[in-house]
């Protein structure tokens, strides 16, 4: 991830939700309504991760468990979703690659069956994680590249 040329990604939503957003600000729950804490919050903190997940209209939303801040925004359900409106679920990999270029890192788990291709803004410290089977997209997320979703070392 650190190696792959800079892709820029500023301005990227998905769902036209962005990183950064404080989901206890009125605006946003009145715009997009209120995010449901994950059932496995309370074991993963106990476990030393310092962020919280909550589900808000199929997504999976990783929020600073102090500031309320969104640190990344994922989907890998079928209901229809977006980045920016670029990549939807469902779109050819082809798709992908035209959209946002050939700067990108690819990951496979053969025992998971994820195939990722990820892209990577060094200026602006975001990634873009596209999980695709069978030159399909299944899953896009967005977070902070670097040093944001921590867990206690």
């Amino acid at each position: 991830m650190r190696e792959v040329e800079s892709t820029n990604l500023s301005g990227e939503t998905i769902d036209g939700i962005e990183l950064g957003m404080d989901i206890s600000n009125e605006t946003f729950q009145q715009k997009y309504g209120r995010a449901k804490p994950d059932p496995d919050n309370q074991h993963y903190s106990a476990q030393g991760r310092k962020y919280d997940q909550y589900w808000i209209n199929g997504l999976l939303l990783g929020v600073d468990r102090e500031t309320n801040e969104i640190l990344s925004i994922g989907r890998i359900s079928n209901h229809p979703s977006s980045a920016e409106n670029r990549v939807e679920l469902g779109d050819s990999m082809e798709k992908v690659i035209l959209e946002y270029g050939d700067h990108f890192y690819t990951y496979n788990d053969s025992q998971q069956s994820i195939s990722v291709i990820g892209y990577v803004d060094h200026s602006n410290n975001l990634h873009l994680s596209i999980n695709h089977s069978e030159n399909r997209v299944i899953g896009i997320s967005l977070s902070y590249a670097f040093d944001r979703l921590l867990w206690e070392k």
